[in-house]
């Protein structure tokens, strides 16, 4: 048989009440291997080893050990004062006179005998050994610590029990409460213990004993003189779900000193408590469950004209585990009228044995209706909106539905009667649901249409400060093409003094662009503002419908200059003047290595100038050679001869210095200086650098304007020839 932990109790004699005590009736006085805890004491028998549920017989057979349990703290080492108490602590019953106890390694060195090392409290601690403890139970506290006041934070402590007490010989009797799984009432393996029943013993002489409660193992026990009879019955609660199988009347326990019997209908044991104690004491109960299975769930049943259905089913019969027959009752039940939608029928199953224990299952009838409303045709509406700031418009209409059962059914409409449409079409769909789910749609048109009239107008401004500012300036430009694309189309020139318009544009989107005359050699048109052909809008939402948008432009010419091979060859020399030779010995024109280049001696070039016709001569072809050798290498070899070049055109009225350079965006007079100042401060610029690159924008500029590329801001507009 299995072993099990069960409570005993000791009953005196004389005061015949019950005293509790815990016991292995199956382990009983029996030593395990001892079993070490973690930083903790407890009690162990002569050989160390711990005794189940720390009951002893004598005071004497206590002895006291402790240590760590497996791989866990020990105790700390070094000597340990130690008492024994009531359970409570609150009554000394026995203590050291000194910190005698030792633990070394984390554990005792020995097992202590309790009797042997302690003083009794009644004997002024001048007597070995300890007192009674005054507890019903024979319940003892021993404690250890290295402080003699015990601290709790410093203290190790653990509870045993003693039977022997000065009112005679005792036996403990008890058992263990299983849950009768196969209904046999006896044990089988694999059925479980049941905690928490409780266990009522009454004596053949003498006062009713408190009830005892198994506890989590389904052990109980009780301690009574030797010779005492008994009673021991179980006590089931009114609601309990347990019906009682065992003991089986006629049954024995193990030493022969209980037998079964029935009580007052009870399942019982009636003994004697012998010399040694009595166990097997067993009770057993069973849990007659119902078992009861539902019909299908019945589904789709239609309603009828009354919007209701009556339903019939087969009700469910029902056993127990126990063999007994279980009523079953069913609400609603078969036949009953079911309203429309899911109703669910619940039955219950009550035990034949144990009325206690029920079971319950359900399912769902369905009665459903499956004519949808029927909805009013529906107009398709169509409204005007001229906006000054809105598209939407309020509509009103009405919806209406019939259903069978439910009679008038308001549809749902989205959008909804009253709502704000939107500009366009939009479809209205309304649905109608009756009461059970049934549906039906229809839907029609709101067309919002857009009424709005626009226009656009501008002028057409000549930005005679060129690129730069694209601000205007120079008044209207006429006869410049202006061109309306996207709803509409059309083409119109500005007039005499740069206007433009086109109106009564209908709703939509529109470009409005500028048209400029096809470029030439001696003119070309570049917009300033806007950088893009502006785009617009004629639309209800909008708060007006009348845009101003103005065109900005300039033209650029040429310069009117020559080339730097013109000024070399007989042609050019045939124009220049000796003063021409000088201005050019003025300035910090570069050879390719760097060094100045002068056509003519610097010191003739005084007031008045003094250089002979040979001097002259030999200048100009001093210029003309060089201006051909001119190479890039040097970038200011290069710039200077575009810069020579410049200078001529401008010194014999070729090309004008006060002309706006657009690739300098300065005069030509500005841009000869700029590029001196360079040639002064960077002579030589053969390698990559800022210098450099300044001076390859400069002679690019300078070689536009020699050789009367499209590179001068026209002070005013050039001549359009309309139309074009």
């Amino acid at each position: 048989m299995k072993s099990r932990k069960i409570k005993k109790f000791f009953l005196p004699l004389l005061a015949l009440s019950a005293l509790a005590l815990t016991v292995s009736f199956f382990a009983l006085n029996r030593s395990v291997s001892a079993v070490q805890l973690s930083g903790a004491v407890y009690t162990t028998d002569v050989g160390c080893g711990t005794v189940n549920v720390n009951l002893f017989k004598m005071k004497s057979d206590v002895y006291l050990n402790g240590g760590p349990k497996g791989g866990s703290s020990g105790l700390n080492d070094g000597f340990y004062w130690v008492k024994v108490t009531n359970p409570g602590g609150d009554v000394l019953l026995g203590q050291t006179k000194t910190a005698s106890v030792q633990v070394v390694n984390g554990k005792f060195v020995e097992c202590y005998q309790l009797t042997k090392i302690l003083y009794s409290a009644s004997s002024g601690l001048n007597s070995l050994g300890y007192d009674d403890t005054g507890n019903n139970g024979g319940v003892y506290k021993v404690s250890v610590s290295m402080n003699p006041n015990f601290p709790s934070s410093e203290t190790k402590t653990d509870n045993f029990k003693v039977k022997e007490s000065s009112l005679g010989p005792q036996s403990a009797i008890g058992g263990t409460k299983y849950e009768d799984k196969n209904n046999n009432g006896a044990f089988d393996e694999g059925e479980p213990p049941l905690g928490g029943i409780t266990i009522q013993v009454t004596l053949d002489n003498g006062p009713a004993i408190d009830p005892i409660v198994t506890d989590s193992n389904g052990n109980w026990s009780l301690v009574f003189p030797v010779g005492t009879g008994y009673t021991a019955c179980e006590v089931l609660a009114v609601d309990s779900p347990y019906t009682q199988t065992g003991p089986n009347v006629g049954a024995q326990s193990p030493d022969s000193l209980a037998t079964a019997t029935l009580v007052n209908g009870k399942r019982c044991w009636r003994g004697v408590v012998g010399n040694v104690d009595t166990s097997g004491l067993n009770f057993y109960n069973i849990v007659c469950q119902p078992v009861i299975t539902c019909p299908a769930k019945i589904e789709n049943k239609e309603a009828d004209a009354n919007c209701q259905a009556v339903v019939t089913y087969t009700t469910p019969t029902s056993t127990d585990n126990c063999g007994g027959t279980a009523s079953v009752v069913c609400t609603p039940a078969s036949g009953s009228t079911f309203s429309l939608g899911t109703s669910t029928v619940a039955c219950i199953a009550t035990g034949g044995i144990n009325s206690n224990n029920t079971a319950s299952c359900s399912f769902t009838v369905t009665v459903v209706d499956k004519t949808a409303p029927v909805i009013s045709p529906l107009k398709d509406i169509e409204t005007c909106n001229t906006g000054q700031g809105t598209c939407t418009k309020v509509v009103t209409y009405t919806a209406t539905a019939n259903d069978n059962c439910d009679g008038a059914v308001l549809p749902d409409c989205k959008p909804a009667s009253g709502s704000t449409f939107a500009l366009g079409t939009t479809t209205v769909t309304c649905t109608a649901t009756d009461s059970h789910g049934n549906k039906s749609s229809a839907s029609f048109t709101v067309t919002v249409k857009d009424c709005s009239v626009g226009s656009v107008s501008g002028r057409k401004i000549y930005d005679a400060n060129g690129p730069k500012d694209g601000d205007g300036g120079g008044g209207g430009v006429e006869g410049f093409k202006i061109v309306l694309s996207g709803s509409a189309s059309a083409t119109t020139y500005t007039d005499a003094n740069g206007y433009y318009s086109f109106k009564n544009l209908p709703a939509g989107s529109y470009k409005v662009t500028e048209v400029p005359p096809a470029a030439s050699t001696s003119a070309a048109w570049v917009a300033t503002k806007p950088t893009a052909s502006p785009s617009f809008t004629v639309s209800c939402a909008n708060a007006t419908n009348d845009y101003t948008n103005d065109f900005c432009n300039y033209c650029k010419v040429p310069s009117g200059g020559l080339s730097k091979g013109f000024w070399g060859n007989n042609n050019g020399k045939a124009l220049i003047t000796a003063a021409d030779l000088c201005a050019l010995t003025k300035l910090p024109l570069r050879n390719a290595n760097g060094s100045n280049f002068d056509p003519v001696p610097d010191g003739k070039c005084g007031t008045p100038i003094t250089l002979t016709t040979k001097e002259i001569t030999d200048g100009k072809t001093a210029l003309d050679t060089w201006l051909q050798a001119a190479n890039a290498t040097n970038m200011a070899n290069m710039l200077s001869a575009q810069l020579a070049a410049a200078v001529l055109n401008v010194r014999q009225g070729k090309a004008s210095g006060t002309a706006v350079t657009l690739c300098f965006n300065g005069t030509i007079n500005s841009l000869i200086a700029a590029a001196t100042t360079s040639l002064t401060t960077y002579p030589n610029t053969t390698a990559a650098g800022a210098a450099r690159s300044d001076q390859e924008n400069m002679k690019n500029c300078l070689e536009g304007i020699n050789i009367g590329s499209l590179v001068i801001l026209s002070p005013k507009p050039c001549s359009i020839t309309t139309p074009y």
